[in-house]
């Protein structure tokens, strides 16, 4: 078994190959119990990465341990600021086959965490202050989303892309990596303006954007991307009209594409990079409901089509939109619809 822990190193007080060796001494230090650790570290795409060996029989009390071990000594390289950020993987009991693609994965992960935090400027705003900055964020990409679509001219566009580009740069201090993740949300929010086929939703899957946007490797391959992202989402549907913003309408896009998911405000919010206080905020102003009870009803409306087929089971679908449990479907749908599932079949199955 092994556990994978992304690290952002402060360089400038701690460099990789001492930073590495003293967070690994700490850990081992601190780790009292059996089975021993063994410890290598990478450097995979200028982040840190610590791999953590240990016993192959080790029970689900041994893996706690050892993740609760990795935590308490990455959190005093953060306090010490020796660190900006990490992330930790705990799914321990991974295949070593599949080593690579969680190391890539937990890399990701810690360039989201990053974003956001440059985003919320290391949260050291108050919380209105906090969604002002990232209000602002977000209305550039949407003025600049509205200026894109008004343009006729193919060549223009291209040029008005490549200010965005060089403005989301800027912003992020011309940190590579933030950079980009500032890209994956324009293009998410982009996307989101427009209506697609179901064959074409895979224009919208975030983990592609992610590669794509990550082996660019200047600023005129990011322009030219997000450039044929936008001709493609042209010749596959023209955008519509929405109340919503383009936030906004990028959420009910995730939760609609999720809806066999347990959806969690803090990974939505991840997905499309910005704060959970921040897109809960923009979800109460424009829809006047609170994240919990939209997620509810776009399940809800999702098992009333369903339930009209009599093949499914009333069982199936309730764990087909991510219910773990009959009772707590059967809970949630009862309040919504004020009658059971069965009844609701009864009533419209002639």
């Amino acid at each position: 078994r092994y556990a994978i822990a992304a690290v952002d190193m402060n360089e400038q007080l701690e460099p990789l190959n001492m930073g590495s060796q003293n967070i690994i001494e700490t850990i081992l230090r601190l780790h009292t119990g059996k089975p021993p650790l063994e410890i290598l570290d990478l450097v995979v795409e200028h982040k840190m990465v610590l791999v953590v060996f240990y016993g192959n029989q080790s029970g689900a009390n041994i893996a706690e341990a050892v993740a609760r071990t990795i935590r308490i000594a990455l959190d005093n390289f953060v306090i010490t600021k020796r660190i900006n950020a990490y992330v930790l993987c705990e799914q321990t009991s991974l295949n070593i086959s599949r080593f690579k693609s969680v190391c890539l994965l937990t890399i990701q992960q810690l360039e989201r965490k990053i974003y956001i935090q440059s985003l919320q400027d290391n949260s050291k705003l108050p919380f209105d202050s906090q969604l002002r900055e990232e209000n602002d964020i977000v209305r550039f990409f949407e003025k600049g989303i509205e200026d894109i679509q008004n343009e006729k001219d193919f060549k223009r566009t291209h040029a008005l892309i490549n200010e965005i580009i060089q403005a989301i740069s800027r912003r992020c201090r011309y940190d590579i990596y933030q950079s980009k993740m500032g890209v994956v949300l324009f293009c998410t929010l982009l996307i989101s303006r427009f209506t697609m086929r179901p064959e074409q939703e895979s224009l919208l899957d975030f983990d592609v954007i992610v590669d794509d946007i990550k082996a660019l490797t200047n600023i005129s391959e990011v322009t030219n991307y997000v450039f044929d992202l936008y001709k493609k989402c042209l010749s596959q549907k023209q955008a519509v009209p929405s109340q919503f913003s383009l936030l906004i309408q990028a959420f009910f896009r995730y939760i609609q594409t999720h809806i066999c998911e347990d959806i969690s405000l803090k990974m939505v919010a991840q997905k499309l990079f910005v704060s959970p206080n921040y897109l809960s905020s923009r979800i109460k102003q424009e829809t006047n409901d609170n994240f919990v009870d939209i997620v509810i009803k776009t399940k809800m409306e999702f098992a009333k089509k369903q339930l009209l087929n009599t093949a499914y089971r009333v069982e199936d679908i309730s764990e087909k939109i991510g219910y773990k449990n009959y009772i707590s479907f059967y809970k949630a749908f009862k309040k919504y619809e004020k009658i059971s599932p069965t009844e609701y079949r009864k009533n419209f199955v002639r």
